[in-house]
């Protein structure tokens, strides 16, 4: 019996979700992102309780490893190593714009020749990832700025973005746009199940958010 926690504390939206045999059964959420320090142990001990069982029954910890805030990839990343280490039991770790641009391949299949994930990272600055329709990896996640942007031969694609539609020089009018970039509790739930009985652990040691890239500080 498969038990696999999921962390999500990428955005401004923290979620954390327990998985039985790859089916959300109990999960939580909250929109302070600046409190997820002091709250994301609570949050757990509260889907625990909900899908009624203990610490121990954990199986996995999937934790999506970004890319997204800084603070909030610390926060989740550090909990689910914790977790891990404390508990012996491996960890999943999941790409934002992968999970995204996967989903959507899984709903339409080969109804699109390309799933493209773009988020917005900063101005005139994305998050990017491209998959086939068979779910081959086209591109690669990572980061891109706005005038190195070649999407023309992406039109056709099926884009999951949280940019709008008349961005400059990004997508035109035809553009097939999908607006929602929350992760799929229950999409990532399966994928995370598969993962599992595939062996496909991340090292706990090593392992370390995406940020995809800098890190600007501010004096």
């Amino acid at each position: 019996m498969a038990y696999i926690l999921h962390i999500d504390t990428s955005g401004s939206t923290g979620t954390i979700a327990l998985a039985k045999e790859g089916a959300i059964i109990s999960s939580v959420s909250t929109d302070e992102a600046r409190n997820q320090a002091s709250t994301i142990n609570l949050m757990i001990d509260h889907v625990l309780q909900q899908g009624g069982i203990k610490t121990g029954q954990l199986e996995a910890i999937a934790v999506c490893g970004g890319p997204g805030s800084y603070t909030g990839l610390r926060i989740g990343l550090a909990t689910a190593k914790g977790l891990c280490y404390a508990l012996s039991i491996p960890l999943l770790m999941a790409n934002k714009l992968s999970l995204l641009a996967s989903n959507k391949q899984d709903l339409h299949k080969s109804a699109y020749p390309f799933y493209i994930t773009l988020l917005t990272a900063r101005t005139q600055e994305y998050f990017i990832t491209v998959i086939d329709a068979v779910g081959a990896v086209i591109l690669e996640p990572q980061h891109i700025m706005e005038a190195d942007l070649q999407l023309q031969q992406f039109e056709q694609g099926y884009f999951v973005t949280d940019t709008a539609a008349d961005t400059p020089n990004v997508f035109n009018e035809n553009t097939i746009i999908d607006n929602g970039v929350s992760i799929d509790a229950n999409y990532w739930a399966k994928a995370a199940k598969e993962s599992f009985f595939l062996k496909k652990f991340t090292n706990i040691a090593t392992a370390e958010p995406f940020y995809l890239k800098e890190v600007y500080t501010h004096k």
